[in-house]
């Protein structure tokens, strides 16, 4: 059954984190979990759902630590971002949507999103808003993820 779901979880894993070593590490990781958790898988969609599951947890844990040390981006929304500012039509239409989903975000979420878009540090937000530096990355989190949510709804194929 590991055979058979490696293959789904590393592009899982890659797709989550954008790194091929990092993805080779979190299924490597979450296979070990199953191997010791394998006397009570009853059925292989159990192992299937167990295993997406695992991967999915592994991926944010690295994801939130990452976060952490001010690391890594979410890529999958920082890429769109920055492929947004060309001159084209389409472009510009992409610069208002995300624009718009920006504009959505509730108005204390709003504010961290755009400082950290400035480049400040989870820290420096902290310390602007006088908010706990872990809320401050716990809003930035739903932030980000609100501002991806809203532009795959609109664009399915992202």
């Amino acid at each position: 059954m590991a055979t058979q779901q490696r293959k789904s979880l590393l592009r899982l894993a890659k797709d989550f984190l954008h790194s091929e070593a990092e993805a080779e590490d979190v299924v490597q990781e979450s296979l070990l979990r199953l191997w010791l958790l394998r006397e009570r898988i009853e059925q292989p969609r159990d192992f299937s759902l167990l295993a997406t599951r695992i991967t999915k947890n592994v991926c944010i844990s690295i994801w939130r630590k990452q976060q952490g040390r001010q690391t890594v981006p979410l890529e999958a929304l920082s890429s769109l971002a920055s492929s947004m500012y060309c001159d084209t039509m389409e472009d510009a239409e992409n610069r208002r949507l995300f624009q718009d989903a920006v504009d959505r975000l509730p108005a204390s979420y709003r504010r961290i999103f755009q400082l950290w878009q400035q480049g400040m540090s989870t820290q420096e937000i902290a310390a602007v808003t006088g908010a706990n530096p872990r809320s401050v990355s716990s809003m930035l989190s739903t932030a980000r993820a609100r501002i991806l949510a809203r532009l795959r709804h609109l664009h399915p194929n992202l």
